[in-house]
């Protein structure tokens, strides 16, 4: 799993759209299915996406470094 792929996972147990994703980070919906398939992420990018979602999506990075299996 990817940076991307956990976001998409996130917004979805949120009951959230792609498009309210892009309305709440102000961007385009499109801008969001390429965020979706990012491998790699600026850390202010995801920031943002993680106040938006109200969650701390910085766990996938730490629970990787860990060696741990990034639970979805």
């Amino acid at each position: 799993m990817h940076i991307g792929n956990f976001i998409e996972i996130k917004a979805k147990e949120k009951g959230r759209s792609a498009e309210w994703l892009a309305n709440k980070i102000h961007c385009k919906r499109r801008n969001v299915y390429d965020i979706y398939k990012r491998t790699t992420m600026d850390t202010a990018q995801l920031m943002i996406i993680s106040k938006a979602l109200e969650t701390n999506l910085f766990e996938f990075f730490c629970e990787m470094y860990e060696g741990k299996k990034v639970k979805s």
